[in-house]
């Protein structure tokens, strides 16, 4: 055929073509755009959680930029500002602490800074400005309700600041600042911020005017005040560290003597192996529920009008050109179904968004991302799944011959007779005409299983989550009490002996307490390994398998053990009470021989391998430098709610003594946490009693309780419960578009054939029974995948997310499948008689007729 201009007759065709088929058009539609709504609403939580968990780290170091510098002198700024080769710097002045009472919890820095770096720091005023004249303060929301000061400008703010002068001697200034400006506490963030005026500074602060590690070298002083805190930002965040290091020396400074700092925040975008399989899992998932349908409409529309493109074909239409005329069909379709699943998919996922949050830790940064990229990527991936899923209908359209299509009758496949014994049954005729397209058949199937496999593995994985599990983990008693230090691991500030002998006094004799256990525990405790252990240890420093931030980050106890066989631990004294709550792991635990003296029990770190063993011998330093030899007993588990939750070591050997032991090293003033028991209907009593005394005696203190423990685990299951329900309830909505499509497609396509078997005999009703017996195996195949791979499918990726849960038993169950199968069975039977009521309102002999095209 003669090359011609034509173009414009083919996409007219192909409008036209499309034009005719509203109602398949319309499936069509909805399963392009809930493909996109899936991939929008997936982006959407995936930008989003990535943007804040950036900005949390961003908030949690405490400023946005890219890097700077601590503790520099006035002049060595200047070289730093000189030097350029960035694209923005600024600065602050430490000038102290706030240490009234009120601020025991809070790490209060009292600090000069220009505005750009109150910006950067996320504290710049949200409410009046930054401090100009001597009197003035800028403070945040914490700081002042803390100090019970109004939140209102010109509210006047009592404050005591420690400070160093240039000797390093410290002093307490007494102040009363008036209010200028206030802002919603940065609570990602480790320190708060109280702004003065550079006035108040030069006047009460002395500023740093020799290099930082010089003076800290030659006379010992670390004081911080009057030490200048720059921060730069770069043209990009790519290496920041090399960027800082040219800085530094185009500054003609000594890196050795200069004190840099890169933020990592930049990093923590980056997302581990397994975050990335799992986002690839879920792409491929939404790719191949959007292809099952999309393909299968495609590919039931080019069967049913293939009569049609054969036509074309006579009058010389070639294949190039047909499959032009089905791809623009499809365009065309997700031209219309693409910005529908754009717009709801952003609205989707910013209601999976507060669910994600709540399980999630981003220091209360909680952005719901409206970005170019989210929508763009969405409609990419939704536009690559429309042309993967027109390849083969396109390749159908164009390899038919004109004489094959006048009599096509969905590419059935013929093979060689065989003779067959037994009645005809409706059954056996539903079941012949379902393997006519195998393919067909198997899309709609998989189509139908992917939404129930999902939605049961969704089921099972929360099931399989165990409250009483996690109480076990933080809770071995009805109520726990600590210092807040423990609980918070933002906290700097940690104290192992908050629970006084006056607080357990006063907790055994409140109403509806039965009893209350506490212990000891002492940190950073040095203990001597035996020769073998510091061998093994060598050989595994040596084989090259130690993570490489273990060795930047804990070089220093990495060659005590290698070189001394010194370890770093905590220790904890207990009775033989609390020895209950632990699980043997190694060696046999006898109860009375430990309580007699001069044993050990090593606690176990899923993290770490124990390099010491039952029978081995160990010594552990005393606060005075005395020291104890004890054989170890056994290895245990030591549920994490009543350990210290720090390591004072990257390699550390925790271990347990009896009190008697640790009492003859160790003069301790109090313990690490009271267990509470609590009869049965005293609870809310006694929890209401501990609160009242928590806010008015003892703020430093925190209080665990089952209900507490509740709500957490609640939100940690809430998000798989959302977003694994979404998803499923989305690809069963695919799944029944597709099934309606295949059935209603099916039974047009086939009017003339089903025509003729009622014109020799065939009653009306036998016909019915045969297309509902069709709908009934659809449905009996999609529920035996579902329970058969499906169960496979849901026990591996249910191992995969659980299996490093200290809280999650397996516990499989098909209950949703089960509540599943009425649906199913009635979809499954009533769609079929729909279409059949449809069919018969035209005559057999009207339907015998040659379709007109």
């Amino acid at each position: 055929m003669s090359k011609v201009a034509n173009k414009k007759i083919i996409r007219i065709l192909s409008y036209r073509t499309m034009k005719e088929k509203k109602e398949k058009n319309l499936i069509a539609v909805l399963a392009i755009g809930l493909t996109a709504l899936l991939f929008t609403a997936m982006f959407t939580v995936g930008y989003s959680l990535i943007d804040s968990m950036q900005e949390a780290t961003m908030r949690q170091i405490g400023t946005s930029a890219h890097g700077g510098y601590k503790y520099l002198t006035q002049e060595e700024y200047e070289k730093v500002k000189a030097a350029g080769g960035y694209t923005d710097i600024s600065y602050d002045i430490f000038c102290g602490a706030g240490i009234n009472r009120e601020l025991n919890a809070i790490q209060t820095e009292v600090r000069y800074a220009e505005d750009k770096m109150a910006k950067w720091a996320f504290c710049y005023p949200e409410t009046g400005r930054m401090p100009e004249t001597i009197e003035e303060c800028a403070a945040s929301s914490k700081v002042l309700k803390a100090l019970g000061v109004p939140m209102e400008l010109g509210a006047q703010v009592p404050i005591q600041i420690k400070t160093h002068n240039a000797a390093g001697e410290e002093k307490i200034i007494d102040s009363l600042f008036t209010l200028c400006g206030f802002w919603e506490s940065n609570e990602a963030s480790k320190a708060q911020e109280f702004y003065i005026a550079e006035e108040w500074m030069n006047e009460n602060v002395d500023r740093l005017e020799e290099n930082y590690a010089t003076r800290l070298l030659e006379k010992g002083i670390s004081a911080m005040e009057g030490s200048i805190q720059a921060n730069v930002f770069f043209a990009s965040s790519f290496d920041i560290e090399s960027q800082v290091d040219a800085l530094t020396l185009r500054a003609g400074l000594n890196p050795e003597d200069i004190n840099e700092s890169v933020s990592w925040a930049y990093a923590a975008a980056s997302v581990d192996a397994l975050t990335i399989l799992l986002g690839i899992g879920m792409l491929l998932i939404i790719m191949f529920s959007g292809y099952l349908i999309i393909y299968n409409i495609f590919y039931i529309n080019v069967t049913t009008d293939i009569r049609y493109y054969g036509l074309l074909k006579t009058i010389g239409t070639t294949g190039r050109q047909l499959r032009k005329m089905v791809r623009g069909q499809a365009f065309l379709l997700a031209a219309m179904g693409i910005p529908l699943g754009l717009l709801g998919g952003w609205f989707v996922g910013k209601g999976i968004l507060p669910a994600m949050y709540q399980a999630l830790n981003t220091g209360g940064v909680t952005n719901v991302s409206l970005n170019f990229w989210i929508f763009l990527g969405a409609a990419v991936f939704s536009l690559l799944v429309v042309y993967i899923s027109c390849i083969k209908p396109c390749r159908l359209a164009t390899r038919v011959s004109p004489i094959e299509a006048v009599r096509f009758v969905e590419n059935i496949q013929y093979q060689k007779k065989t003779k067959k014994t037994g009645a005809v049954t409706m059954l056996r005729m539903a079941a012949a005409n379902m393997g006519r397209n195998k393919k067909k058949a198997a899309a709609v199937i998989a189509s139908l299983a992917l939404s129930l496999i999902l939605v049961n593995t969704t089921y099972c994985l929360v099931k399989s989550f165990s409250f009483d599990e996690y109480v076990r983990t933080y809770l071995v008693s009805d109520f726990m009490l600590s210092h807040y230090g423990s609980i918070n691991m933002m906290s700097d500030e940690y104290d192992f002996e908050s629970i006084t002998p006056e607080i357990v006094s006063y907790l055994e004799q409140l109403e509806g307490v039965e009893a209350v256990h506490t212990f000891a525990a002492v940190n950073g405790v040095r203990v001597r390994l035996p020769e073998r252990s510091r061998k093994e240890f060598a050989s595994f420093i040596q084989s090259g398998k130690i993570d490489g931030n273990a060795v930047k980050y804990g070089g220093e106890e990495i060659r005590a053990v290698v070189e001394e066989g010194i370890s770093f631990g905590n220790v904890y004294g207990m009775n033989t009470d609390m020895l209950e709550y632990l699980k043997v792991l190694e060696g046999e635990l006898d109860k009375e021989v430990f309580r007699q003296g001069g044993y050990a029990i090593i606690t176990a770190d899923e993290d770490n391998v124990n390099w010491v063993r039952p029978g081995d011998i160990i010594t552990v330093e005393g606060r005075n430098e005395e020291t104890k030899e004890l054989t170890v007993m056994a290895v245990a588990d030591m549920p994490y709610g009543i350990t210290t939750r720090i390591n004072p070591a990257q390699f550390p050997t925790n271990l347990i003594m009896c009190d008697k032991d640790f009492n003859s090293i160790y003069k301790v003033e109090g313990g690490l946490h009271a267990s509470i028991d609590v009869k049965d209907g005293k609870e809310a009593l006694v929890e209401t009693e501990l609160r009242s005394y928590i806010e008015q005696e003892k703020p430093e203190l925190f209080l665990t309780t089952k209900e507490s423990l509740r709500q957490e685990f609640s939100q940690e299951t809430n998000m798989f419960t959302i977003i694994g329900g979404l998803l499923g309830f989305i690809l069963a909505l695919i799944g029944i578009l597709n099934f309606i499509n295949a059935v209603i497609t099916g039974i047009l396509a086939r009017k003339q054939e089903f025509a003729m078997m009622q014109a020799v005999g065939m009653t009306g009703k036998q016909l019915k029974n045969m297309l509902v017996l069709e709908g009934i195996l659809y449905g009996a195949a999609t529920l035996l995948v579902t329970l058969t791979f499906g169960s496979l499918v849901s026990y591996g990726f249910i191992y995969m997310m659980g299996k490093n849960m200290s809280y999650f038993v397996w516990h499989f169950t098909v209950l949703p499948v089960i509540i599943s199968i009425p649906l199913i069975a009635v979809l499954s039977t009533i769609l079929p008689g729909v279409c059949y009521h449809s069919l018969c309102k035209k005559s057999i002999i009207e339907r015998l007729r040659l379709a007109q095209v």
